[in-house]
């Protein structure tokens, strides 16, 4: 019958003192190991002196000895698990990656022009429907304002429409006249409007 023996058993940094008979295996005191530690049995390996020992076999049969330290390390099988496990929490937490927005069709120089010219040219009818409201404005006072205020923002248009490229175009420049026209008749009108309305 085998005696008793004073043993501390080892994880990481912790330390338990125990008191076992020496007739006690090693799968019995990977249970005690498991319950300090939180790990499954099948996950632990027992070392003494650092050599791993077999479940079956007896403390006494390993020599343990009183004031015998016994280390408890996690298997390599385990280690690979909580591995797998922190990167699908990483992973996890990084965000979803965003589609690609396909990029932008490059538009030719000469769509460019037209897209710019439409641009404008919507926003020259909206001042042509202005314009018809102040020329039916009965307080001329009113309407001399509302005219000035007109040719100025139809003077922006033209700007706006100079400084678009056409060049190589013949179609585009035919478009930019045409709006050009149609701006310059607008402001003549509104000339004539805001003289008749200061008269």
């Amino acid at each position: 019958m085998q005696g008793g023996v004073a043993i501390k058993l080892c994880y990481k940094t912790e330390c338990w003192p125990l008191h076992v008979p020496q007739s006690l295996t090693f799968a019995e005191l990977k249970d005690e190991a498991a319950k300090r530690i939180g790990i499954p049995e099948q996950h632990i390996n027992l070392l003494v002196k650092g050599r791993p020992r077999s479940d079956a076999d007896a403390l006494f049969m390993a020599g343990v000895k009183n004031g015998a330290k016994i280390t408890i390390a996690e298997t390599e099988e385990y280690r690979k698990l909580q591995a797998a496990a922190l990167a699908a929490q990483e992973a996890a937490r990084k965000p979803a990656p965003q589609p690609q927005r396909p990029p932008e069709p490059q538009l030719s120089p000469e769509e460019k022009a037209k897209s710019q010219i439409a641009g404008v040219r919507g926003q020259v009818d909206d001042l042509a429907a202005q314009v018809q409201q102040v020329q039916q404005e009965l307080d001329w006072a009113r309407a001399g304002k509302e005219a000035g205020r007109l040719a100025e923002l139809l003077t922006q248009k033209l700007l706006k429409l100079d400084n678009i490229d056409v060049a190589g175009s013949a179609e585009c420049r035919q478009e930019r006249k045409n709006e050009i026209n149609r701006i310059n008749a607008m402001c003549d009108h509104l000339e004539t409007f805001k003289a008749r309305a200061a008269s």
